[in-house]
């Protein structure tokens, strides 16, 4: 039983074609892993810089507002207004992670709001400040402190 030369270079091509184009699919399937998995970790990444943003910008406005309350100040601050537009800034975005992740839960603009009222009514005392803003920023780096095992469970 004799097979023709063309039946042989065909087996000869087919075969090793066959096996680089299996090759190939199988190697760009997990490169689009890698991918799905570098866009969580972006998300990731610009979570925690909000969560950075937010705590800078609620440390000057806790420093501002305690500072406002001491003084027992009826006169607009400008630096404490400009503070609580740069939070509010913070909080748009956090609001926009927390509109695409549903997995964020954290709770801060009715508080600030609330807060901010006491401070222009001088409402609060300055320590009933400055222990509210230490805590929404514990909270915040506690959160913060767990996004790097979020990425790793995303990640399996």
């Amino acid at each position: 039983m004799r097979i023709e030369l063309k039946s042989k270079l065909l087996f000869l091509t087919l075969i090793p074609s066959l096996m680089i184009v299996l090759l190939s699919i199988n190697k760009i399937v997990h490169e689009f892993g890698h991918k799905k998995d570098l866009e969580r970790t972006r998300q990731h990444i610009f979570e925690v810089k909000t969560i950075s943003d937010i705590v800078h910008f609620m440390q000057i406005e806790r420093g501002l507002s305690t500072g406002f309350v001491a003084r027992n100040s009826d006169a607009e601050d400008l630096l404490l207004l400009k503070a609580r537009k740069d939070l509010d800034a913070a909080l748009k975005d956090l609001e926009l992670i927390r509109y695409l992740q549903k997995d964020i839960d954290l709770k801060f603009s009715e508080g600030i709001k609330s807060t901010r009222e006491g401070v222009d009514t001088l409402y609060l005392s300055a320590s009933e400040v400055k222990n509210y803003y230490t805590y929404k920023i514990a909270t915040l780096l506690d959160f913060a402190g767990i996004i790097p095992a979020m990425m790793e469970l995303s990640q399996q």
